[in-house]
């Protein structure tokens, strides 16, 4: 992509399928080179496909095409109807299923254009989209979850700074007061507002509770604090 210096790369087989000799592409949650290719395009430090929300909508438009291509080929596509997302199938059904892997086209619409996307039809709902490794397929897949937007990161245990704690309703942060008591507050915003109160207790304006005194049993609370 052009200005873009991120380079997508495959470094797991396990990412790749061959049919008919075409490359298709899984778009993959844990490729750190694709991460780190929306974080730049959107400049969003939150962007990955966790957190896409293009992503989400990218599935459920490939998951409503197919259920139709299903559909006309009057074959059996329970598994793909909202009300039966849960359906259980065989792994006799399943695995007959993946051995005749066909594909599929579908239009993605990016910036009032149609940008044909062609990729492997999938045997689950949920399965990760394997799209044909093309310049034509592969951007317009990027474009579409990128123009979508990112939901914010939710932390996770073991991550964050020392000292904060996830909680029900926020993030609850230990400190000391200018006299050197051990406090506690319950900041009800982001982590980064958590990070900012830390940082400097005295200037904090924000939406929170009341100090406490230190509760380490506090059973809403789960330490971001790593180990």
């Amino acid at each position: 992509m052009d200005g873009v210096k991120t380079e997508w790369k495959i470094v797991s087989p396990g990412e790749v399928i061959m049919l008919n000799g075409i490359t298709y592409v899984k778009v993959c949650a844990k490729s750190y080179t694709l991460r780190k290719l929306l974080k730049e395009i959107s400049g969003n430090a939150d962007a990955g496909i966790a957190t896409s929300i293009g992503y989400r909508k990218f599935l459920q438009l490939r998951n409503l095409e197919h259920k139709k291509l299903l559909d006309s080929e009057t074959e059996q596509s329970n598994l793909f109807d909202n009300a039966s997302i849960s359906r259980s199938f065989t792994m006799e059904q399943l695995n007959e299923q993946q051995l005749h892997r066909r594909t599929m086209t579908i239009s993605l619409k990016i910036d009032d254009q149609l940008c044909d996307v062609t990729m492997l039809r999938p045997v689950r709902p949920r399965d990760a989209p394997h799209v044909k490794f093309s310049d034509t397929s592969m951007n317009a897949v990027i474009n579409y979850i990128t123009s979508h937007g990112f939901s914010e990161a939710s932390p996770k245990k073991g991550q964050g700074t020392k000292g904060v704690h996830k909680h029900a309703r926020g993030y609850l942060v230990y400190y000391e007061d200018d006299d050197r008591n051990k406090r506690a507050k319950l900041i009800k915003g982001t982590i980064e507002d958590a990070m900012a109160f830390k940082a400097d207790p005295s200037s904090w304006d924000g939406d929170d509770d009341d100090d406490d005194e230190e509760d380490e049993h506090d059973d809403d609370a789960e330490t971001l604090e790593s180990a």
